[in-house]
């Protein structure tokens, strides 16, 4: 909000998370985007961390079954498999991999459900638990047997 707030709106301004100098906008590293974030985070109490890249792989993937998870628990979706659909086909998740939802079943729910839950802990807004991924639990079942209704 602060860059927004500031005009700095990407490529189209010339200034953004990077600064965009010459006329090919090839992004340059911003001092002064830099040090607006620092402030920022200072200010709310957000601590700088380092995420090696299977991390962050591994916070996103997470982010997209726990998403995927809400939208079967509020009957936006039939089946697993149809999200599964949508992000193999619609946004290039890794076909090998199945769909997020097959893979939230092939890493196991409870694996899940731990990894979830330090996340949760981490940001308690940002990592809301799904009541479906403990209700498939207490049941024994996956997410490839779930159907709604």
């Amino acid at each position: 909000h602060a860059l927004v707030t500031a005009g700095r709106l990407g490529q189209k301004s010339s200034a953004g998370f990077y600064d965009y100098a010459d006329k090919v906008h090839r992004p340059l590293v911003s001092s002064t985007a830099q040090s607006m974030i620092e402030a920022y985070a200072k200010q709310h109490g957000i601590m700088p961390q380092s995420f090696s890249d299977a991390e962050i792989v591994q916070r996103l993937t997470c982010a997209l079954i726990s998403e995927g998870l809400h939208i079967l628990h509020e009957g936006i979706a039939l089946r697993a498999s149809d999200i599964d659909v949508i992000y193999v086909h619609g946004y290039g998740f890794p076909i090998y991999r199945g769909g997020p939802m097959f893979y939230a079943d092939q890493m196991g729910l409870d694996v899940l459900r731990k990894q979830l839950q330090a996340y949760h802990t981490e940001d308690a807004a940002a990592w809301v638990i799904s009541p479906l991924l403990d209700q498939l639990i207490a049941d024994q079942k996956k997410l490839s047997s779930y159907k709604q209704g």
